[in-house]
């Protein structure tokens, strides 16, 4: 299939197309549209993927991780059945569960393949000044966070009170930092799921 622009004379195949409204690269371009089209692609090495594309590789498989996790905790799923969530909201954002052990999510991704500098560089990991390395996100309720054509570039967590020993305080909530992909001023929430009707309604 080709497209052709008679306004400003841009042309080309359906991945030139994808480049220039999702303003993504080809591969990225290519990921979706194979996911819309429901073909499952091969996985490849992250030692072998582009730094950008390591890091949405990163963050697709945290989302994965956090999400297989809150599966297995009955009382948080519970707790948000109780805030009125339904299973399918929560599937259809990704919501996952972050434990609270010092280093599951780092471990997880260390044996995937990928290399510590790149878990901390993403935002998914912090170092001590000892030189350990400890998830960013524990005992909270994971948000991902979506670019605009949905691919995941960062998350924010929400703090579970009930699961904090008595007396102890920690911030309510845990944002990524600002990555080669995650930009906090140029993510809207939730826009990925709306940009279709936006651009209907031209509002």
């Amino acid at each position: 299939d080709i497209w052709h622009c008679f306004g400003c004379s841009r042309g080309g195949d359906i991945f030139a197309f994808i480049k220039e409204i999702e303003g993504a690269d080809f591969p990225e371009a290519l990921e979706l549209l194979a996911s819309r089209a429901g073909v499952v692609l091969k996985k490849e090495d992250p030692r072998l993927l582009t730094e950008r594309r390591r890091y949405f590789s990163l963050l697709e498989e945290a989302a994965k991780f956090y999400e297989t996790e809150l599966l297995k905790r009955l009382d948080v799923l519970d707790y948000l059945k109780e805030r009125g969530l339904k299973e399918e909201t929560i599937e259809r954002f990704g919501l996952g569960f972050a434990g609270a052990a010092p280093d599951n999510l780092t471990v997880y991704l260390i044996k995937a393949g990928y290399d510590i500098k790149d878990v901390v560089r993403a935002g998914l990991a912090v170092r001590s000044e000892r030189g350990l390395n400890f998830d960013r996100f524990r005992g909270r309720l994971m948000f991902p966070l979506f670019n605009h054509y949905g691919k995941t570039v960062g998350f924010t967590g929400r703090i579970l009170e009930r699961l904090l020993p008595s007396g102890m305080e920690l911030a309510k909530y845990v944002n990524s930092p600002e990555t080669p992909i995650f930009n906090k001023s140029r993510v809207l929430y939730g826009f990925h799921e709306t940009k279709g009707d936006i651009r209907k309604k031209n509002e």
